[in-house]
Protein backbone atom coordinates (compact mmCIF):
# COMPACT_ATOMS: atom_id res chain seq x y z
CA UNK A 1 0.00 0.00 0.00
CA UNK A 2 1.25 3.37 -0.76
CA UNK A 3 1.54 6.73 1.81
CA UNK A 4 -1.24 9.01 1.30
CA UNK A 5 0.72 11.96 2.22
CA UNK A 6 3.95 13.46 2.22
CA UNK A 7 5.06 16.22 4.41
CA UNK A 8 4.98 20.33 3.48
CA UNK A 9 7.55 20.65 6.36
CA UNK A 10 6.25 24.36 6.78
CA UNK A 11 8.66 27.07 7.29
CA UNK A 12 7.97 30.33 9.11
CA UNK A 13 8.05 33.82 7.96
CA UNK A 14 10.41 35.50 6.38
CA UNK A 15 10.62 32.13 4.28
CA UNK A 16 7.38 32.20 1.28
CA UNK A 17 8.39 28.89 0.07
CA UNK A 18 5.31 27.00 2.35
CA UNK A 19 2.90 29.27 1.34
CA UNK A 20 -0.66 29.11 3.21
CA UNK A 21 -2.44 28.17 0.07
CA UNK A 22 -4.93 26.44 -1.61
CA UNK A 23 -2.20 23.84 -3.01
CA UNK A 24 -0.92 23.25 0.27
CA UNK A 25 -3.83 22.97 2.21
CA UNK A 26 -5.49 20.61 -0.23
CA UNK A 27 -2.54 18.26 -0.26
CA UNK A 28 -3.77 17.35 3.39
CA UNK A 29 -7.56 17.40 2.55
CA UNK A 30 -6.74 14.80 -0.07
CA UNK A 31 -4.25 13.04 2.09
CA UNK A 32 -7.32 12.86 5.24
CA UNK A 33 -9.96 11.62 2.51
CA UNK A 34 -7.76 8.94 1.08
CA UNK A 35 -7.41 7.74 4.78
CA UNK A 36 -10.64 8.15 6.05
CA UNK A 37 -11.65 6.24 3.09
CA UNK A 38 -9.12 3.21 3.96
CA UNK A 39 -10.48 3.06 7.88
CA UNK A 40 -13.90 2.65 6.23
CA UNK A 41 -12.55 -0.28 3.99
CA UNK A 42 -10.54 -1.82 7.00
CA UNK A 43 -13.84 -1.41 9.23
CA UNK A 44 -15.81 -3.50 6.42
CA UNK A 45 -12.97 -6.07 5.71
CA UNK A 46 -11.96 -6.89 9.16
CA UNK A 47 -12.59 -10.28 10.41
CA UNK A 48 -14.48 -10.89 13.76
CA UNK A 49 -13.14 -11.72 16.58
CA UNK A 50 -15.52 -14.69 17.81
CA UNK A 51 -14.48 -16.40 14.13
CA UNK A 52 -10.74 -14.81 15.10
CA UNK A 53 -10.38 -17.07 19.15
CA UNK A 54 -12.16 -20.52 16.90
CA UNK A 55 -9.04 -20.40 14.82
CA UNK A 56 -6.20 -23.05 15.43
CA UNK A 57 -2.88 -21.30 17.52
CA UNK A 58 -0.48 -24.21 17.04
CA UNK A 59 -0.47 -28.07 16.75
CA UNK A 60 2.15 -30.30 18.60
CA UNK A 61 2.67 -33.71 18.15
CA UNK A 62 4.34 -36.54 20.47
CA UNK A 63 6.08 -39.34 18.52
CA UNK A 64 6.27 -41.67 22.02
CA UNK A 65 2.57 -41.51 22.52
CA UNK A 66 1.10 -40.85 19.10
CA UNK A 67 -0.68 -37.90 19.99
CA UNK A 68 -1.37 -34.64 18.77
CA UNK A 69 -2.41 -31.52 20.87
CA UNK A 70 -4.24 -29.06 19.00
CA UNK A 71 -4.37 -25.73 21.13
CA UNK A 72 -6.90 -22.54 19.35
CA UNK A 73 -7.17 -18.55 20.36
CA UNK A 74 -9.58 -19.10 22.58
CA UNK A 75 -7.35 -21.28 25.15
CA UNK A 76 -8.76 -24.48 23.84
CA UNK A 77 -7.18 -27.84 23.72
CA UNK A 78 -8.03 -30.98 21.62
CA UNK A 79 -6.21 -34.17 22.11
CA UNK A 80 -6.15 -36.58 19.24
CA UNK A 81 -4.73 -40.25 19.89
CA UNK A 82 -3.29 -42.64 16.84
CA UNK A 83 -1.37 -45.53 16.83
CA UNK A 84 1.56 -43.75 14.64
CA UNK A 85 3.63 -44.66 17.68
CA UNK A 86 3.81 -48.28 16.53
CA UNK A 87 4.53 -47.90 13.24
CA UNK A 88 8.29 -49.15 11.97
CA UNK A 89 9.81 -46.14 11.48
CA UNK A 90 13.38 -47.98 10.65
CA UNK A 91 15.05 -51.58 10.84
CA UNK A 92 18.48 -53.42 10.68
CA UNK A 93 19.36 -56.82 9.67
CA UNK A 94 20.00 -59.51 12.35
CA UNK A 95 22.86 -61.61 10.29
CA UNK A 96 23.17 -64.30 12.95
CA UNK A 97 19.61 -65.15 13.09
CA UNK A 98 18.75 -63.48 9.25
CA UNK A 99 15.90 -61.75 10.09
CA UNK A 100 14.73 -58.05 9.52
CA UNK A 101 14.31 -56.32 13.00
CA UNK A 102 11.74 -53.56 13.22
CA UNK A 103 11.53 -50.51 15.06
CA UNK A 104 8.84 -47.99 16.19
CA UNK A 105 9.83 -44.31 16.82
CA UNK A 106 10.72 -44.94 20.16
CA UNK A 107 13.46 -47.44 18.83
CA UNK A 108 10.97 -50.22 20.43
CA UNK A 109 11.42 -53.78 18.60
CA UNK A 110 7.48 -53.89 16.96
CA UNK A 111 8.63 -57.29 14.99
CA UNK A 112 11.02 -59.46 13.61
CA UNK A 113 10.42 -61.09 9.78
CA UNK A 114 12.66 -64.41 9.09
CA UNK A 115 13.83 -63.52 5.31
CA UNK A 116 13.12 -67.28 4.78
CA UNK A 117 9.50 -65.88 4.38
CA UNK A 118 10.52 -63.89 1.03
CA UNK A 119 12.16 -67.39 -1.20
CA UNK A 120 9.61 -69.28 -3.36
CA UNK A 121 10.99 -72.88 -4.27
CA UNK A 122 10.55 -73.70 -7.86
CA UNK A 123 10.73 -76.78 -9.69
CA UNK A 124 11.52 -77.11 -13.10
CA UNK A 125 9.59 -80.42 -15.13
CA UNK A 126 11.36 -81.62 -18.26
CA UNK A 127 8.49 -81.67 -20.96
CA UNK A 128 8.63 -83.95 -24.17
CA UNK A 129 9.98 -81.29 -26.13
CA UNK A 130 11.79 -79.35 -23.13
CA UNK A 131 14.62 -80.18 -20.96
CA UNK A 132 15.60 -77.99 -17.76
CA UNK A 133 19.28 -77.90 -16.46
CA UNK A 134 20.60 -76.21 -13.28
CA UNK A 135 24.36 -75.32 -12.67
CA UNK A 136 24.39 -73.80 -9.14
CA UNK A 137 21.80 -71.09 -9.15
CA UNK A 138 21.35 -70.85 -13.40
CA UNK A 139 18.46 -72.42 -14.71
CA UNK A 140 18.54 -73.42 -18.65
CA UNK A 141 16.09 -74.60 -21.02
CA UNK A 142 16.68 -76.28 -24.98
CA UNK A 143 14.62 -78.07 -27.41
CA UNK A 144 14.80 -81.64 -27.61
CA UNK A 145 16.09 -83.04 -30.62
CA UNK A 146 13.11 -83.77 -33.15
CA UNK A 147 10.73 -83.02 -30.59
CA UNK A 148 8.92 -80.19 -32.45
CA UNK A 149 5.44 -81.50 -34.49
CA UNK A 150 3.32 -79.36 -37.19
CA UNK A 151 0.88 -79.02 -34.33
CA UNK A 152 3.24 -76.92 -32.57
CA UNK A 153 3.83 -74.55 -35.08
CA UNK A 154 2.09 -71.61 -35.31
CA UNK A 155 -0.92 -71.63 -37.64
CA UNK A 156 -0.23 -69.34 -40.72
CA UNK A 157 4.03 -70.73 -40.70
CA UNK A 158 2.33 -74.04 -41.21
CA UNK A 159 0.66 -72.79 -44.05
CA UNK A 160 3.49 -70.61 -45.53
CA UNK A 161 5.69 -73.73 -45.81
CA UNK A 162 2.80 -75.68 -47.89
CA UNK A 163 2.45 -72.88 -49.87
CA UNK A 164 6.27 -72.13 -50.52
CA UNK A 165 6.05 -76.36 -51.32
CA UNK A 166 3.34 -75.81 -53.90
CA UNK A 167 5.18 -73.42 -55.22
CA UNK A 168 8.12 -74.94 -55.81
CA UNK A 169 6.53 -77.49 -57.85
CA UNK A 170 4.88 -75.18 -59.72
CA UNK A 171 7.99 -73.45 -60.57
CA UNK A 172 9.66 -76.50 -61.48
CA UNK A 173 7.28 -77.44 -63.74
CA UNK A 174 7.28 -74.37 -65.22
CA UNK A 175 11.49 -74.48 -65.46
CA UNK A 176 10.03 -77.84 -67.56
CA UNK A 177 8.03 -75.95 -69.56
CA UNK A 178 10.25 -73.13 -70.32
CA UNK A 179 13.67 -75.31 -71.28
CA UNK A 180 11.26 -76.81 -73.68
CA UNK A 181 10.56 -73.49 -75.26
CA UNK A 182 13.44 -72.56 -75.61
CA UNK A 183 14.76 -75.83 -77.71
CA UNK A 184 12.01 -74.44 -79.84
CA UNK A 185 12.64 -70.41 -79.68
CA UNK A 186 16.69 -72.03 -80.67
CA UNK A 187 15.15 -73.75 -83.63
CA UNK A 188 12.89 -70.64 -84.86
CA UNK A 189 16.33 -68.21 -84.44
CA UNK A 190 18.56 -71.04 -86.81
CA UNK A 191 15.53 -70.15 -88.93
CA UNK A 192 15.52 -66.53 -89.22
CA UNK A 193 19.02 -66.95 -88.98
CA UNK A 194 18.28 -68.55 -92.35
CA UNK A 195 15.52 -66.00 -93.54
CA UNK A 196 18.07 -62.54 -93.05
CA UNK A 197 20.75 -64.08 -94.46
CA UNK A 198 18.53 -64.14 -98.14
CA UNK A 199 17.37 -60.92 -97.37
CA UNK A 200 20.89 -59.67 -97.24
CA UNK A 201 21.99 -60.97 -100.50
CA UNK A 202 18.58 -59.40 -101.97
CA UNK A 203 19.70 -56.30 -100.28
CA UNK A 204 23.52 -56.49 -101.90
CA UNK A 205 22.05 -57.53 -105.27
CA UNK A 206 19.79 -54.55 -105.75
CA UNK A 207 22.20 -52.00 -103.95
CA UNK A 208 24.49 -52.79 -107.45
CA UNK A 209 20.63 -52.85 -109.77
CA UNK A 210 19.46 -50.24 -111.73
CA UNK A 211 17.35 -49.48 -108.91
CA UNK A 212 19.65 -48.41 -106.96
CA UNK A 213 20.97 -46.07 -109.33
CA UNK A 214 17.31 -44.53 -110.48
CA UNK A 215 16.57 -44.39 -106.86
CA UNK A 216 19.82 -41.86 -106.23
CA UNK A 217 18.87 -40.10 -109.50
CA UNK A 218 15.78 -38.53 -108.24
CA UNK A 219 16.96 -38.16 -104.77
CA UNK A 220 20.39 -35.85 -105.53
CA UNK A 221 21.03 -36.40 -109.23
CA UNK A 222 24.78 -36.97 -110.97
CA UNK A 223 24.22 -40.13 -111.77
CA UNK A 224 24.18 -39.75 -115.89
CA UNK A 225 20.93 -42.06 -116.04
CA UNK A 226 18.49 -39.23 -116.74
CA UNK A 227 17.92 -36.38 -119.04
CA UNK A 228 17.91 -32.95 -117.08
CA UNK A 229 18.27 -35.00 -113.60
CA UNK A 230 20.71 -32.07 -111.59
CA UNK A 231 17.60 -30.02 -111.61
CA UNK A 232 15.01 -32.88 -111.26
CA UNK A 233 15.74 -34.19 -108.08
CA UNK A 234 14.81 -33.86 -104.26
CA UNK A 235 17.96 -31.90 -103.17
CA UNK A 236 17.69 -29.56 -106.05
CA UNK A 237 13.55 -28.47 -105.17
CA UNK A 238 15.10 -28.23 -101.35
CA UNK A 239 17.43 -25.28 -102.36
CA UNK A 240 14.58 -23.43 -104.62
CA UNK A 241 12.36 -24.00 -101.79
CA UNK A 242 14.93 -22.23 -99.22
CA UNK A 243 15.79 -19.69 -101.32
CA UNK A 244 11.99 -18.71 -102.31
CA UNK A 245 11.55 -17.40 -98.16
CA UNK A 246 9.97 -14.02 -97.73
CA UNK A 247 11.58 -12.43 -94.30
CA UNK A 248 10.45 -8.62 -94.96
CA UNK A 249 7.22 -7.12 -96.47
CA UNK A 250 6.60 -3.56 -96.65
CA UNK A 251 3.96 -1.23 -98.14
CA UNK A 252 3.21 3.03 -99.14
CA UNK A 253 0.00 4.51 -100.22
CA UNK A 254 -0.04 7.45 -101.57
CA UNK A 255 -2.77 10.12 -101.21
CA UNK A 256 -3.92 10.64 -105.15
CA UNK A 257 -7.28 10.04 -106.61
CA UNK A 258 -7.45 8.10 -109.80
CA UNK A 259 -7.19 4.18 -110.94
CA UNK A 260 -5.83 1.76 -108.46
CA UNK A 261 -2.81 0.52 -109.45
CA UNK A 262 0.06 -1.32 -107.01
CA UNK A 263 3.86 -1.30 -107.66
CA UNK A 264 6.36 -4.27 -106.73
CA UNK A 265 9.92 -3.94 -105.70
CA UNK A 266 12.06 -6.95 -105.06
CA UNK A 267 14.34 -4.98 -102.41
CA UNK A 268 16.29 -8.01 -101.00
CA UNK A 269 17.75 -11.00 -103.12
CA UNK A 270 17.19 -14.77 -101.42
CA UNK A 271 17.93 -16.03 -99.07
CA UNK A 272 16.43 -12.89 -97.70
CA UNK A 273 14.42 -11.85 -100.13
CA UNK A 274 12.08 -8.48 -99.59
CA UNK A 275 9.64 -6.96 -100.96
CA UNK A 276 8.14 -3.32 -101.23
CA UNK A 277 4.53 -2.75 -102.28
CA UNK A 278 3.59 0.97 -103.16
CA UNK A 279 -0.06 1.32 -103.96
CA UNK A 280 -1.48 4.25 -105.65
CA UNK A 281 -4.77 6.60 -106.70
CA UNK A 282 -6.32 4.38 -103.62
CA UNK A 283 -7.90 7.18 -101.98
CA UNK A 284 -11.63 8.11 -103.78
CA UNK A 285 -12.81 11.59 -104.85
CA UNK A 286 -14.48 14.44 -102.30
CA UNK A 287 -18.26 12.83 -101.71
CA UNK A 288 -20.96 15.21 -101.24
CA UNK A 289 -21.56 17.06 -98.35
CA UNK A 290 -24.18 15.64 -95.82
CA UNK A 291 -26.89 17.57 -93.93
CA UNK A 292 -26.00 19.46 -90.98
CA UNK A 293 -26.83 18.06 -87.51
CA UNK A 294 -28.10 19.27 -84.58
CA UNK A 295 -25.47 21.91 -82.61
CA UNK A 296 -25.77 23.06 -79.51
CA UNK A 297 -26.83 27.30 -78.93
CA UNK A 298 -27.60 27.70 -75.69
CA UNK A 299 -27.32 26.04 -71.86
CA UNK A 300 -28.64 27.18 -68.48
CA UNK A 301 -29.73 26.21 -65.07
CA UNK A 302 -33.35 26.29 -64.22
CA UNK A 303 -34.95 26.57 -60.59
CA UNK A 304 -34.27 23.00 -59.87
CA UNK A 305 -30.73 23.03 -61.01
CA UNK A 306 -31.33 20.64 -63.84
CA UNK A 307 -28.58 21.76 -66.80
CA UNK A 308 -30.88 22.56 -69.60
CA UNK A 309 -28.96 22.29 -72.98
CA UNK A 310 -30.95 24.17 -76.29
CA UNK A 311 -30.45 22.96 -79.28
CA UNK A 312 -30.35 25.23 -83.09
CA UNK A 313 -33.94 23.80 -83.44
CA UNK A 314 -35.38 25.38 -80.60
CA UNK A 315 -35.62 21.66 -78.89
CA UNK A 316 -34.43 21.79 -75.55
CA UNK A 317 -32.79 18.42 -73.57
CA UNK A 318 -32.71 18.22 -70.01
CA UNK A 319 -29.18 17.25 -69.02
CA UNK A 320 -30.51 15.80 -65.47
CA UNK A 321 -27.52 17.69 -62.73
CA UNK A 322 -30.41 17.59 -60.24
CA UNK A 323 -29.29 17.67 -56.64
CA UNK A 324 -25.38 18.58 -57.21
CA UNK A 325 -23.18 21.25 -56.67
CA UNK A 326 -23.08 23.90 -59.54
CA UNK A 327 -21.08 26.90 -59.63
CA UNK A 328 -21.55 29.39 -63.14
CA UNK A 329 -18.35 31.34 -63.54
CA UNK A 330 -16.39 33.27 -66.55
CA UNK A 331 -13.59 31.09 -67.85
CA UNK A 332 -11.91 34.12 -66.38
CA UNK A 333 -13.35 33.15 -62.67
CA UNK A 334 -12.34 29.69 -63.41
CA UNK A 335 -9.03 30.48 -64.09
CA UNK A 336 -8.46 32.18 -61.14
CA UNK A 337 -9.33 29.70 -58.82
CA UNK A 338 -7.07 27.95 -56.66
CA UNK A 339 -6.09 24.08 -57.65
CA UNK A 340 -7.68 22.70 -54.10
CA UNK A 341 -10.83 24.83 -55.39
CA UNK A 342 -11.04 23.30 -58.90
CA UNK A 343 -10.09 20.09 -57.72
CA UNK A 344 -13.09 19.72 -55.29
CA UNK A 345 -14.31 16.68 -54.95
CA UNK A 346 -18.42 16.93 -56.03
CA UNK A 347 -18.54 20.70 -57.58
CA UNK A 348 -19.30 21.08 -61.37
CA UNK A 349 -18.38 24.19 -62.82
CA UNK A 350 -20.39 26.19 -65.27
CA UNK A 351 -18.32 27.92 -67.62
CA UNK A 352 -19.84 31.01 -69.96
CA UNK A 353 -18.51 33.49 -71.68
CA UNK A 354 -17.99 37.20 -70.50
CA UNK A 355 -21.61 37.73 -71.87
CA UNK A 356 -23.23 34.86 -69.93
CA UNK A 357 -23.81 32.73 -72.65
CA UNK A 358 -22.84 28.89 -72.22
CA UNK A 359 -19.30 26.98 -72.90
CA UNK A 360 -19.15 23.91 -70.73
CA UNK A 361 -19.02 22.46 -67.10
CA UNK A 362 -15.94 21.00 -65.91
CA UNK A 363 -16.45 18.42 -63.27
CA UNK A 364 -14.04 17.81 -60.29
CA UNK A 365 -14.07 14.08 -59.10
CA UNK A 366 -17.29 12.68 -57.85
CA UNK A 367 -16.81 10.49 -54.52
CA UNK A 368 -18.77 7.40 -54.53
CA UNK A 369 -20.34 8.81 -57.73
CA UNK A 370 -22.00 4.98 -58.75
CA UNK A 371 -23.93 4.98 -55.15
CA UNK A 372 -25.40 8.56 -56.27
CA UNK A 373 -29.19 8.20 -57.21
CA UNK A 374 -30.87 10.30 -59.99
CA UNK A 375 -27.34 10.79 -61.98
CA UNK A 376 -26.97 13.02 -64.97
CA UNK A 377 -28.44 12.39 -68.51
CA UNK A 378 -27.13 13.75 -71.71
CA UNK A 379 -29.78 13.17 -74.59
CA UNK A 380 -31.82 10.65 -72.24
CA UNK A 381 -27.79 8.71 -71.73
CA UNK A 382 -26.56 8.78 -68.11
CA UNK A 383 -23.48 9.25 -67.74
CA UNK A 384 -21.40 6.21 -67.16
CA UNK A 385 -17.64 5.71 -67.00
CA UNK A 386 -15.63 7.76 -69.95
CA UNK A 387 -18.64 8.02 -72.76
CA UNK A 388 -17.53 9.79 -75.96
CA UNK A 389 -19.81 12.47 -77.86
CA UNK A 390 -21.19 9.60 -79.95
CA UNK A 391 -22.44 8.26 -77.42
CA UNK A 392 -24.02 10.96 -76.04
CA UNK A 393 -25.52 12.29 -79.28
CA UNK A 394 -24.17 15.53 -78.84
CA UNK A 395 -22.58 17.00 -82.63
CA UNK A 396 -21.08 20.14 -83.07
CA UNK A 397 -17.65 22.07 -83.32
CA UNK A 398 -16.98 20.31 -79.91
CA UNK A 399 -13.70 19.09 -78.75
CA UNK A 400 -13.04 15.90 -76.26
CA UNK A 401 -10.06 17.43 -73.96
CA UNK A 402 -8.99 16.34 -70.36
CA UNK A 403 -8.94 18.84 -67.43
CA UNK A 404 -5.25 19.07 -67.87
CA UNK A 405 -5.22 19.58 -71.40
CA UNK A 406 -7.69 22.11 -71.29
CA UNK A 407 -5.90 24.12 -68.17
CA UNK A 408 -2.72 24.03 -70.96
CA UNK A 409 -4.17 26.03 -73.53
CA UNK A 410 -3.72 29.33 -74.08
CA UNK A 411 -6.51 31.76 -73.44
CA UNK A 412 -7.65 32.41 -77.19
CA UNK A 413 -8.19 29.37 -77.55
CA UNK A 414 -9.89 28.76 -74.38
CA UNK A 415 -12.28 32.13 -75.52
CA UNK A 416 -12.99 31.29 -78.36
CA UNK A 417 -17.25 31.26 -79.01
CA UNK A 418 -16.77 28.60 -82.27
CA UNK A 419 -15.53 26.48 -80.31
CA UNK A 420 -17.03 23.92 -77.03
CA UNK A 421 -14.95 22.09 -75.17
CA UNK A 422 -16.14 18.40 -73.73
CA UNK A 423 -13.91 17.89 -70.50
CA UNK A 424 -13.02 14.20 -69.69
CA UNK A 425 -11.40 11.90 -67.19
CA UNK A 426 -7.88 11.45 -67.13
Amino acid sequence: MNKAFSRVNWQNLPSKATALSANNLNRGDSALNEIDNRVITLDTTKADITDLNDLVQSITFNSNTGTFTIKKKNGATTIIDTDLEKVAVNFEYDSNNRQLVLYDASHQVVDRVDLSDFITVNEFDDSDTIAFHTEGSNVSAEVKDGSITGDKLQPNYLADIQVQAALANTSAEDAAESASDAKDNKELTEQYRDETKGYRDEAEKFATSDYALEAKSYAIGGTGTREGEDTDNAKYYKEVAEQQTITNITATVDDNVGTPEVEVTHTSPAPNNSFRFDFKNMKGETGDKGDTGVSIMDAYLNDDSHLIVVLDDGTEQDAGLAGTNIKQMTKAEYAALSDEEKNDDGMYYWITDENGGAMTILVATVSDYNEMTNKPKINGVTLEGNMSLDQLGIEGNIIEITKSEFDALPDEEKDDPDIWYWIVEE
